[in-house]
């Protein structure tokens, strides 16, 4: 699991943002899950502050994966507020 803080701010839509990445959503236990490309399963949920993400991967092509990737990195943006160039350097400050 891995949790992502959110931009101050920005209200997120959770659902939307998966729906519009990976295609269809369910709600399971105030989670949400998903399934798309090289992603067996993505969970998501979230709090006043960070959104939290789990995913199982299946292995697969390069190409899948690279498809996969950028939906992801989109999900992200959509439900963080934050770019994956900024996630990076946040990360790399520790202030994530």
């Amino acid at each position: 699991m891995k949790g992502y803080n959110i931009k101050r701010g920005y209200k997120p839509d959770l659902k939307t943002a998966m729906k519009e990445c990976f295609g269809s959503v369910r709600e399971e236990d105030k989670m949400l899950s998903s399934s798309f490309s090289a992603l067996k399963k993505i969970r998501a949920w979230m709090d006043a502050k960070k959104v939290f993400v789990e995913t199982e991967m299946k292995t697969t092509d390069d190409e899948t994966i690279m498809k996969t990737v950028k939906a992801y990195n989109k999900f992200l943006e959509l439900a963080t507020g934050y770019t994956a160039k900024e996630r990076t350097k946040k990360a790399k400050s520790g202030k994530e």
